[in-house]
């Protein structure tokens, strides 16, 4: 098993970053969602990170 949380923290750090660049601010009593495109290789995923932004 990996461990991705590393990943994901980045990733997610990244897209909040995004969102509050752009003037956004995250709803955080909304649904959030992680769309996975690939679960072939652990080490290659690929998913599509979705928040809420008003």
């Amino acid at each position: 098993m990996y461990d991705l949380s590393c990943f994901y923290m980045n990733a997610y750090n990244d897209l909040h970053k995004w969102i509050e660049k752009k003037g956004y601010s995250r709803s955080l009593t909304k649904w959030h969602l992680e769309i996975y495109h690939s679960w072939e290789d652990p080490k290659e995923l690929v998913v599509e990170l979705l928040d809420t932004v008003e």
